[in-house]
């Protein structure tokens, strides 16, 4: 019996002499891991490569079944049948745009929040290519194509929802329960600046294995929303004007010399 009691002793010296080893561990390294899952910021942005990656992710829109976004082929479908140009089976454009559309819509909450997930992941890239070791010349580039991108989320939030909250930077949590509203005029002010300061930064024209990166004349046909938003008919003609005569778009007429005009 007295070597049990004396084994039980040993045990309980040996778990709380553990107990503590692992209290003190947990607070200096044990538990201070990266994220085994992700990719963290602090050890990412190394050079061109992971700006490269990040660059990639931020022309990645929403799957699945959250994609009633401005990017997404069902999203602007279900945009065109609101406008009234068309319906479909299960009459959730109708009920978007209709006098009985609520707040609560789960459409137009999917539009909001699925933009402001794509807002978010650009601020996270235009925050962090700053610092990183790369060429200047590119990070100027490709932080350009990412505010285009911030834009055109912007420019159909503040197109169809008018005032929005216009974050411009990675928010706590603090920032982003109490963010106001900004006045439509400013969130297009903030478009314009970034279209027309991209303009003069993004090629023409790109190889074909970067096919869908942001162009200039991408930039200056949204600018032309913009213009057309704000009933600017002048400035969109201009702008238009310089994409036809550049001499590098052209009608779609691979199904026949008819085909453009048979879409409309």
């Amino acid at each position: 019996m007295k070597n049990i009691y004396n084994t039980l002793g040993m045990t309980k010296a040996c778990l709380c002499a553990l107990a503590v080893s692992l209290v003190t561990t947990g607070c200096s390294d044990l538990l201070d891991k990266e994220p085994p899952s992700a990719i963290s910021d602090g050890s990412f942005w190394t050079g061109e490569g992971d700006a490269m990656l990040a660059l990639t992710g931020c022309y990645r829109f929403q799957t699945g079944w959250s994609h009633d976004d401005f990017a997404t082929p069902q999203g602007l479908l279900y945009l065109d049948f609101a406008g009234g140009n068309g319906t479909e089976k299960e009459n959730f454009s109708t009920l978007m745009a209709s006098s009985n559309t609520v707040a609560t819509n789960s459409n137009l909450r999917w539009y909001w929040g699925n933009a402001y997930t794509q807002i978010a992941k650009y601020n996270t890239f235009l925050e962090n290519i700053t610092d990183c070791p790369m060429e200047e010349s590119k990070k100027e580039q490709w932080s350009a194509e990412v505010k285009c991108l911030r834009a055109y989320f912007f420019l159909n939030l503040a197109f169809y929802y008018k005032d929005v909250p216009m974050p411009l930077k990675t928010l706590s949590v603090d920032e982003a329960n109490s963010i106001s509203q900004t006045p439509q005029t400013e969130v297009y002010a903030q478009i314009e600046k970034a279209f027309k300061t991209a303009i003069d930064l993004l090629p023409v024209q790109y190889s074909s294995e970067e096919y869908g990166r942001f162009t200039r004349g991408a930039a200056k046909v949204l600018l032309s929303r913009l213009y057309l938003a704000q009933e600017r008919w002048g400035d969109a003609a201009t702008i238009l004007r310089s994409v036809i005569e550049s001499g590098i778009y052209e009608l779609d007429r691979r199904n026949g010399d008819d085909s453009y005009e048979k879409s409309f």
